[in-house]
């Protein structure tokens, strides 16, 4: 796990190196020094040296993504996780993932998945098959059973950003824009022009969360969760209902209990799905999305964007409390 403080007391050899790197011209995607800094900082926080950054790091929509290859270094690095290749060819990729030797699922991704996501016609999915099937397989594994290299940031390859890649992971940054689209600045609502007045009569409104952009941070999802119970008034929620809501959110947590309970309190207004509210039940799987487990087992696993919204909201439970989180 790398030591935060110690990154920023290394900061100006990091930054001189992210600067003699973009000066280079060996990485068109990097068109100036701030953004090569970013890159180099974001790597350097997951223990991955500035070329490692600069070549397998992206920042797609102010997020960093992470080629397949560097996601699977570093879970080899990591002498917590390990994975093993179960399957890996033109129709499935599942590998086995293990914490401290012990086995602790499988994660995969099939060819039938891909083809209902529209992907099978990406002509990078026509040369490399397996090599995106195993690309997908590795994030997907890493946020279920490996969230502790990534500081519960959620994990993404190019690929699932909607960016085409080699069988390396690799972005073609000559011929792919990864910087994100111009912003256009939103005329002021009439809330927002009488703000002033509002404040001054002692009212301060909270801006309205924007629920139409996914992949949500957690205070929005944790809105968003309320406004969706909203709309089920006095749901009755079955015994069924939450115990299978306890069962996704253990087995994304690895059977940490604990860890469940604090992002249950924090997320859901209480520790024990026993005690939740019915329609924050019902709410919390509409959004999961339960999907069959690529492993072929049965079993319902919560969807990838729920996933990568989840992986997130562990750290923001613990801030609240007054912990500190680790990279």
């Amino acid at each position: 796990m790398t030591n935060v403080l110690a990154i920023y007391e290394n900061f100006d050899g990091l930054q001189r190196a992210a600067v003699a790197l973009q000066a280079s011209g060996y990485f068109p995607d990097v068109s100036d020094k701030a953004k090569a800094i970013t890159k180099v900082m974001a790597g350097a926080e997951l223990g991955l040296p500035p070329f490692a950054s600069m070549s397998g790091i992206h920042i797609i929509n102010g997020k960093p993504v992470l080629g397949s290859n560097v996601i699977a270094t570093l879970v080899k690095n990591d002498p917590r996780y390990d994975y093993k290749i179960k399957q890996c060819d033109d129709k499935a990729c599942v590998l086995s993932w293990y914490e401290d030797g012990k086995p602790v699922g499988e994660a995969g991704y099939t060819i039938q998945e891909a083809q209902a996501a529209g992907l099978t016609n990406k002509d990078n999915w026509k040369k490399y098959t397996s090599d995106m099937l195993f690309a997908r397989a590795i994030s997907r594994g890493a946020r279920r059973f490996a969230p502790g290299i990534f500081g519960g940031s959620p994990v993404y390859t190019p690929d699932e950003m909607g960016v085409d890649t080699d069988e390396e992971g690799y972005i073609d940054a000559q011929i792919i824009d990864v910087s994100p689209p111009p912003v256009e600045t939103p005329k002021p609502t009439a809330d927002e022009k009488n703000a002033p007045i509002l404040e001054e009569l002692g009212f301060s409104p909270k801006p309205k969360a924007d629920f139409q952009k996914r992949p949500y941070d957690p205070e929005t999802l944790r809105e968003a969760l309320k406004v969706k119970a909203a709309t089920y008034g006095d749901y009755p929620a079955s015994d069924k209902q939450r115990n299978f809501l306890a069962m996704l959110l253990s087995e994304f947590y690895g059977g940490d209990d604990a860890r469940r309970h604090t992002v249950q309190q924090w997320l859901l207004g209480a520790a024990s799905t026993k005690d939740i509210d019915g329609a924050l039940v019902k709410a919390a799987l509409d959004w999961m999305n339960p999907e069959n487990n690529p492993d072929g087992s049965g079993n319902k696993v919560i969807d990838e964007v729920s996933e990568g919204e989840l992986s997130s909201v562990y750290n923001a439970a613990i801030i609240a409390e007054g912990q500190e989180t680790l990279i």
